[in-house]
């Protein structure tokens, strides 16, 4: 619950709005003439305080906030606010926060943060606080009670939470984050965070990765992974759908996003992304069982950076695929290609660590230290060819 309150009190500090509806002030006051320990009901200011600016007021409530004090001394502060600012949204906004964090009366926050978004409907931090409250747990009596006698039950707070969050992240893009961690705490089902949340490329790859953290639901995933392939037409995100392809086990989805990341890579780009979507669907490829094909594409996107004279990129490429050969154990491959890169690139580094690692493989420590020591002429500060060469230079 605090880092509910820590959250509610943070969206106090955003912009003014001119927004104004009197309705609260008047049922706020109403409820007090009539009842005097009714939930709503604030006590009288004390006559020797003196009268506060209404920003000055507003700061004494923030202040108390901030460091912690929910206190009965502040609802004079509070009766203030609402009778000095009746058209502001952070009066009933902070109501809301002070019987949160006193844990009572449920029915005036919910009445609080309604006032305060029909006061300022534009601002997507009072809807995303007010449904992060709507889907807090509920322990203490009054808010069983509330929830029982209410029409609010919890899944009718869900659904109006989910309402907010769409309305949050709609009105601020930048919130999509925030509201991930929100919707993971409360363990909001992942098949419908694409209908609540904005369709854009940074909205999905926040997705995908909050997804990956979820419980584990592969029908879920699937999905997801799915419907975003459908629409994929960014480098960023077709790189996130053939990794968690791979790391959700659906090879064959991962597949089919890393044919389209380097389909669009040969027309749209040029050096490293190419290189990138070329690894990825070689990967993929050998992963699929189709190591012809594989190899086809390697030998293919060879051609192009050497038709677009990309050196570095190419020789990135073979050491590259020497090392997903290597990986598999495929030792004269990834030897052959390691020797293709160092032949195209005399000044590639990674060229001669990887014909190292085949060498070593292949139970040739000698050639390995040949290689390790060529490694540390070009690269001085290579600490992984450094501590490979005491190694095998020990166990000879």
């Amino acid at each position: 619950m605090r880092l509910l309150v820590l959250s509610l009190f943070g969206a106090a500090g955003v912009l003014y709005s001119r927004a104004a509806i009197e309705s609260y002030r008047e049922e706020v006051l109403a409820r007090q003439a009539s009842s005097p320990d009714a939930p709503g009901a604030l006590t009288s200011s004390n006559p020797s305080e003196p009268r506060l600016h209404p920003e000055a007021n507003l700061g004494r409530l923030r202040a108390a906030f901030a460091s912690g004090e929910y206190t009965d001394d502040l609802q004079p502060y509070l009766e203030r606010a609402l009778a000095q600012a009746p058209t502001f949204y952070q009066p009933p906004f902070l109501l809301a926060a002070f019987y949160a964090n006193r844990l009572e009366h449920p029915d005036v926050i919910q009445s609080s943060f309604e006032a305060a978004i029909s006061r300022f409907p534009s601002n997507g931090r009072l809807h995303l606080s007010y449904a992060e409250w709507l889907l807090a747990p509920r322990t203490t009596a009054a808010y069983r009670s509330y929830r029982s006698e209410s029409s609010s039950d919890e899944r009718d707070a869900a659904e109006k939470a989910t309402r907010h969050v769409s309305r949050a992240t709609t009105l601020e893009p930048d919130l999509v984050a925030r509201a991930l961690e929100l919707m993971l705490r409360f363990r909001i089902p992942v098949n419908t965070w694409t209908d609540v949340l904005p369709d854009n490329e940074t909205s999905r790859q926040l997705i995908l990765r909050a997804v990956d953290r979820a419980p584990r639901d592969r029908s879920a995933r699937r999905d997801l992974l799915t419907t975003y392939l459908s629409r994929a037409n960014d480098f960023s995100t077709l790189k996130d759908l053939s990794q968690f392809g791979r790391t959700w086990d659906e090879p064959e989805i991962a597949l089919a996003a890393s044919e389209t990341w380097h389909h669009k890579a040969l027309s749209d780009s040029t050096g490293s992304q190419l290189t990138q979507a070329t690894l990825s669907l070689a990967r993929d490829c050998l992963d699929n069982a189709q190591p012809d094909r594989a190899y086809d594409v390697v030998r293919t996107t060879v051609s192009v950076l050497a038709e677009r004279e990309l050196v570095e990129a190419n020789a990135e490429l073979l050491v590259g695929t020497g090392d997903l050969y290597l990986a598999r154990g495929q030792i004269a491959m990834a030897q052959s290609l390691f020797t293709e890169a160092a032949t195209l690139f005399p000044y590639h580094a990674k060229a001669y660590l990887g014909l190292a690692h085949a060498y070593q493989q292949a139970g040739d420590p000698d050639s390995a230290i040949v290689e390790l020591r060529r490694v540390l002429e070009l690269d001085p500060e290579n600490n992984q060819a450094r501590a490979l060469l005491d190694a095998t230079q020990e166990r000879r």
